[in-house]
């Protein structure tokens, strides 16, 4: 009898675990910790910490498809988000302004890697793209912002 090879954790697992493990232990987004044990949390917030925890483990450790994965939910968490912002009443929920601030860490953590990586012309083209999106606040940060204070 063999052992089954997919028995690892899930992407999914592994990204929320390193996320709340590493970056709420020291009291910095410990309020997420209270929002995320709630059973009816925002697809935006949850994918946009999913992503941001995969994203910080690429960080520092090689992640076979970790990358790629973190991106999807990164874009997953965009559609999300921006669905979110569209609804009046889900655009001023705690939960909705937290996604945006979770997904600025994650513009700005891969706007570290691939400026600190391998400097070839598509990084620094991507880099660019991205760091002109960071620090000129994107559509969905300014929403956000225009919607929690009405």
């Amino acid at each position: 009898m063999s052992i089954p090879t997919g028995l690892g954790p899930k992407p999914d697992d592994v990204a929320v675990s390193y996320f709340l493990n590493y970056f709420t232990a020291d009291g910095h987004w410990d309020y997420l910790v209270r929002h995320a044990a709630s059973p009816t949390l925002d697809p935006c917030l949850t994918l946009a910490i999913k992503a941001c925890g995969m994203a910080a483990l690429e960080n520092v450790k090689y992640v076979p498809g970790g990358r790629a994965w973190s991106r999807k939910a990164y874009m997953r968490a965009i559609a999300f988000l921006n669905d979110a912002l569209r609804d009046p009443v889900r655009s001023k929920k705690d939960e909705s302004l937290m996604a945006v601030t979770m997904l600025s860490f994650f513009e700005a953590s891969h706007t570290f890697t691939l400026f600190t990586s391998n400097k070839t012309d598509a990084t620094h083209r991507t880099w660019f793209v991205i760091a002109s999106n960071l620090f000129c606040p994107g559509k969905h940060i300014s929403q956000a912002l225009r919607n929690y204070s009405s």
